[in-house]
Formats: structure tokens, C-alpha cells, sequence
């Protein structure tokens, strides 16, 4: 996958950034353990280049504040969400639509949260169908 990411394979950039997201790979005597700044390092080549996988990951990994001092900024998390949620990514349309509802990175917007769940619930993720009616529940 290395030499793959090195040359701007977008997949090979992803799947080496989840090799170091995850840690605990090993493969013909190479042993791959967390490594966080690595993670992220591919995952943006990769993001930069659309894929979606890799924007969500991102996103994930800034908002949850995942391995270090510039990562808990949900600011940084919704934007990389964002990208991801506009390419149809059932998952980062309802962080999105989370985003929006709670004012995480992002100005309070029922409107945008109400549009973003419909979007991911529309596509039949469960818990934006819930989260949807919680939001019009609640205004």
C-alpha cells in the first residue's frame, strides 16, 4: 500500500491511514502500530483527492479529539464531515445534521440539521430517522 499512496493512489492512501488508525496490523514482518500523526497524514491525501471514507475518518478523528492537541476541534470535524456528507455518506450527513442541532464547529441551524437528517434518514440510517423526529420533537 505504500508504494501505491506514495504515487497518489487515493485507496492506497486511505487503506495506509486506517492501517495507522487502527494499529495492530501485521504483514510479511511489517508490524503497523497506532500511529495517529500517520493516520491522518494519508487520510488527508486521500480526502483531498474525495474520498469520502477518508473525509469521515477524518472528520471522526478532529471532532473525538483522537490522538492529539489540534484534534478535538469540531469545527475542523464538521468541515471534514461536511465534505464527506455531500458526496451522500449516509453516516456524515447525520454527524452533520448533529452538528447543526447541537451548534458543534457550527452556528445552531434547525433548518440545516432538519435537511441534513432527512438526507441520511432518506437513505435508511435508523438513528437519523430517530434524531429527525427528536428535532422536530423538540422546536
Amino acid at each position: 500500500y505504500r508504494k501505491a499512496a506514495e504515487q497518489g493512489d487515493s485507496d492506497a492512501q486511505f487503506n495506509l491511514g486506517q492501517f495507522y488508525h487502527l494499529g495492530q496490523f501485521y504483514h510479511q514482518g511489517l508490524d503497523v502500530l497506532q500511529d495517529y500523526k500517520e493516520a491522518v497524514k494519508w487520510y488527508r491525501k486521500s480526502a483531498v483527492q474525495g474520498m469520502p471514507e477518508a473525509q469521515f475518518n477524518l472528520g471522526y478523528m478532529y471532532a473525538k479529539g483522537t490522538g492529539s492537541s489540534i484534534w478535538g476541534n469540531k469545527k475542523l470535524g464538521h468541515k471534514y464531515f461536511l465534505m464527506a456528507a455531500e458526496q451522500g455518506n449516509e453516516t456524515a450527513q447525520r454527524n452533520v445534521c448533529l452538528n447543526f442541532w447541537k451548534g458543534w464547529g457550527v452556528k445552531k441551524d434547525k433548518k440545516k440539521a432538519i435537511e441534513w437528517c432527512k438526507k441520511s434518514a432518506d437513505q435508511g440510517h435508523k438513528s437519523a430517522a430517530t434524531l429527525l423526529q427528536t428535532i422536530r420533537d423538540e422546536f
